[in-house]
């Protein structure tokens, strides 16, 4: 998994959305403490405008060591592989045997939705695996307060991490009895969506008014909760419309679930995505409240966003903690042979979906690098001469390689605004000519010209 996202940026093939605009968020707090980015909405302003995610901090360290958009690719793969730690003392708590640890953890590692999760590069979902993790082994341990601290730094992940922990608060009231404890978590989720929400809806008005006043017009308008407008039937509801139209028409609700809006089969997949590998364990169980652990996966299921129920995206990150607890739950009732059946399916699903989702993805990295080595470090001399204090307005595909600087703009969604010193294209794609044209009529003319790259400077 880290070979195939360093090769991503090493061979130009990592975008601005969503890997250039960490790098650049990862400069500045370096730099000077604060989430601050500016080609994520193309002006400047906190990331926290457009997700709360303070859980960044914890990589601020490495990153400050190793300054490089390589420490940020790496460290995906080594958090969401930490959680095999909290996991295989689960199963100790659970008493599973070494040979059946063995097994769980061989599908953790290989399980295709975790692998396929990091193909379009970092996000702040990759924590939520080991955090949610640890949260239910200290559950299992009676340890509340160590449980307290990862439910909280589970919330520090993102604005929506909270509604996990409030569907673990639901799970720890109606299957342990623990009354006190789950509605601790319940209500302390509730009350931290609430302000989170509340946050970006204040912080979004800021900003916004903020650039009115310079004309310019970010994208900033809190919380995300288009994705699910197939739920909202009135805009000025928000989230509030998602909860009524759940209360009012549960039944239309139930026809979202598998509704796609090409009429394919996407979520179907996704579901058999997810539980095969599993060998559909989650769900052999007599106690009904074990299905609570399964209901995160409606976040993914009731939208119509399409990347939320594609495994290629890191959107089911948290969705796969609760599975594989889930799963140690019922093996651990489960008599010898079903036992073994069931986790050698599991086990042969997941080499299969390894085999046809990673493997290929690494075989067409790896491939490309070597191939073409020279052009891509060539690419990277050319962009290494660009001066660390210039503002650069580049395309998608170089931005990563050129935003561990104070100002850096996509190409693509800057109009053509005559207010950075560089242009920079990438000409291994069709350039706009139109865009093209208009910077050179705004002052700017051509710096150098190589093979893969077009430099425009700004007229003094």
């Amino acid at each position: 998994m880290s070979i195939i996202t360093v090769l991503r940026y090493k061979t130009f093939s990592a975008p601005n959305f969503d890997f250039g605009l960490f790098v650049n968020m990862f400069h500045n707090m370096k730099t000077n403490g604060m989430p601050l980015s500016t080609s994520e909405r193309d002006v400047l302003l906190s990331h926290f405008a457009v997700h709360i995610s303070p859980v960044y901090y914890l990589i601020l360290p490495v990153y400050f060591i190793f300054p490089s958009p390589v420490t940020l690719q790496i460290s995906q793969a080594l958090i969401l592989i930490s959680g095999v730690i909290p996991l295989v003392l689960i199963c100790k708590k659970y008493k599973l045997s070494k040979r059946v640890t063995a097994l769980i953890s061989f599908i953790f590692c290989l399980y295709p939705a975790l692998s396929a999760g990091t193909f379009y590069d970092i996000h702040e979902n990759c924590f939520l695996v080991p955090l949610l993790l640890w949260t239910f082994f200290f559950f299992e341990k009676e340890k509340y307060i160590f449980m307290y601290i990862f439910a909280l730094l589970t919330f520090c992940v993102k604005e929506d991490a909270a509604v996990y922990i409030l569907i673990f608060g639901i799970f720890v009231i109606l299957s342990r009895k623990k009354y006190i404890h789950g509605l601790i978590l319940v209500f302390a989720s509730g009350a931290y969506f609430f302000l989170a929400v509340n946050l970006l809806d204040i912080m979004g008005d800021y900003y916004a008014g903020i650039y009115a006043e310079a004309s310019a017009n970010p994208s900033i308008n809190g919380a995300m909760v288009n994705r699910f407008d197939n739920l909202i039937y009135s805009e000025a509801d928000g989230i509030i419309g998602v909860i009524k139209t759940i209360i009012k028409n549960p039944g239309f609700v139930l026809t979202q679930i598998f509704a796609v809006k090409d009429g394919g089969f996407d979520k179907i997949k996704y579901v058999i995505q997810l539980f095969l590998p599993l060998g559909f364990i989650p769900f052999i169980t007599k106690k009904l409240s074990r299905y609570i652990l399964i209901a995160p996966i409606l976040i993914n299921l009731l939208t119509d966003y399409i990347y939320q129920y594609d495994i290629g995206f890191q959107y089911h990150f948290g969705i796969i903690a609760f599975l594989f607890y889930v799963t140690v739950m019922n093996v651990s009732e489960m008599k010898y042979p079903s036992k073994k059946t069931l986790l050698t399916i599991g086990c042969v699903a997941c080499v299969c979906f390894y085999l046809t989702t990673t493997a290929p993805k690494l075989d067409h990295y790896i491939g490309d690098y070597n191939a073409n080595k020279i052009q891509y470090k060539r690419m990277e001399q050319i962009l290494d001469e660009i001066p660390k204090d210039a503002s650069v307005c580049a395309s998608t595909m170089l931005l990563p390689h050129l935003a561990d600087r104070d100002e850096i703009y996509q190409i693509e969604y800057h109009e053509c605004e005559p207010d950075t010193d560089y242009v920079i294209f990438d000409t291994r794609y069709s350039i706009d000519s139109q865009i093209f044209d208009q910077y050179m009529a705004n002052g700017y003319t051509l710096s150098a010209e190589y093979e893969n790259i077009t430099v425009l400077i700004k007229d003094k």
